[in-house]
C-alpha cells in the first residue's frame, strides 16, 4: 500500500484549474469528434454498406 493520503475535500479554485489544465476546449472537442466520425464513416461503414449493396443486387441466386 502507499502512504500517500488523498484529500478529503477539493476546493473549487483547484477543480478549476484542474479542469482547465486536464480538458481541450468544447469547439476542439468537437472537431475532433466530427474528424474521428468521418474518418469511421469513410473507411467502416461506406465498405460496408458497398459490399451489401452489391451483393443485394445480384439476388439470392448469386
Amino acid at each position: 500500500m502507499s502512504d500517500v493520503a488523498l484529500p478529503l475535500a477539493v476546493s473549487p479554485a483547484s477543480s478549476r484549474r484542474a479542469a482547465r489544465v486536464r480538458g481541450e476546449p468544447v469547439a476542439v472537442q468537437a472537431v475532433l469528434i466530427a474528424i474521428s466520425l468521418a474518418f469511421l464513416t469513410l473507411f467502416l461503414l461506406l465498405p460496408l454498406v458497398s459490399v451489401f449493396v452489391e451483393a443485394g443486387a445480384r439476388g439470392w441466386a448469386a
